[in-house]
Order: structure tokens, then C-alpha cells, then sequence
């Protein structure tokens, strides 16, 4: 009986918390509404009063103004461009440097404007030493041949023939 009024009471309790939520719910539905209208108002209201300053505006006001929007693009497309252009030419001089070309174009594109050419031969010097060195580290490595003596792997296959023959009593 005790399990059964815990039960009833954990029940009522979140039924309680689940209407709370959910009113809660329909109330911030309410708000989104009325701020979504607001901003159609708002926007509406705005274009509005655009057309009444383009009315008002004379024939020289109108055609500076829209040569200022058109200076403005002009402006923001060769700034593009300008980047682009730059971004291209860090991506060739890091390809030429050694770099794929996937990892050149996240670099170029990290790299501020004004790098000169002689980070990209300082690049280059770096890459072309870790190079080398690991060149003459793997040649460092590299066991030596003595001219006229048989190489190991001969003698060690001559070595276990020997012992075959001997086994066998050849």
C-alpha cells in the first residue's frame, strides 16, 4: 500500500511538472509569434519608408545614390578578387615549396597579406635540410658492402646446406 501512494504521488508530480512544461511551451510559442510579426511589421514598415525617402528624393540625389550602392559593390567584388588573387599565388608558391596542393590552399588561405618571397624561400631551405637530413640519416643506417666478400644472406643459406648434407651424410 505504501508503494502504491509513492507510485500515485510520482505520478501526480509529473503530471504536474508536464502541464507546467507545457504551458510553458504554448506561452513561448505565443512570444514567437508576436516577435515574428513584429519583425514583418517592422521589415514592411521599412521598405515602406524607403520608397517614400526615393520618392522624395530628386532626379541628382537618386542617381548619386545609387552610384555610392554601386561603389560600395564595387568595392566589396574587387576586395574579393583581391584576396583570391592573393590566396592563389600563396597556394602556387607553397606547391612549388613541396606542399600538396590540398594542404597549400589551407595555408595560403591562413596567411596574411603582404608575405614575401622570402618566407617562401626560407620554406623551402627548411624543407630541402629535413630532407637531407633524413637522407643521410637512412644512408648512416645502411649497412656496407665490402667488395669481393659474399653477402650475408649467401653465406647463411651456404652455412644450412652444409649442415643438410652433413645430416645426410653426404
Amino acid at each position: 500500500m505504501a508503494e502504491e501512494n509513492t507510485n500515485t504521488t510520482a505520478n501526480t508530480e509529473q503530471t504536474n511538472e508536464l502541464e507546467t512544461l507545457r504551458a510553458e511551451n504554448e506561452r513561448l510559442k505565443g512570444e514567437n509569434t508576436k516577435l515574428r510579426e513584429s519583425v514583418n511589421s517592422a521589415s514592411a514598415d521599412a521598405s515602406k519608408y524607403k520608397k517614400q525617402w526615393q520618392a522624395t528624393l530628386s532626379e541628382a540625389e537618386r542617381k548619386e545614390a545609387e552610384a555610392a550602392e554601386q561603389r560600395k559593390a564595387e568595392i566589396a567584388e574587387l576586395e574579393q578578387l583581391r584576396s583570391e588573387k592573393r590566396v592563389s599565388g600563396y597556394t602556387a608558391k607553397l606547391m612549388a615549396v613541396g606542399y600538396d596542393a590540398q594542404t597549400a590552399g589551407i595555408m595560403a588561405a591562413a596567411l596574411p597579406d603582404g608575405i614575401g618571397d622570402a618566407y617562401f624561400e626560407a620554406q623551402r631551405n627548411f624543407i630541402d635540410g629535413k630532407v637531407q637530413a633524413t637522407k643521410n640519416e637512412l644512408l648512416s643506417k645502411q649497412p656496407t658492402v665490402t667488395p669481393g666478400s659474399a653477402p650475408a644472406k649467401e653465406v647463411a643459406e651456404a652455412e644450412a646446406q652444409k649442415k643438410l648434407y652433413s645430416a645426410f651424410g653426404l
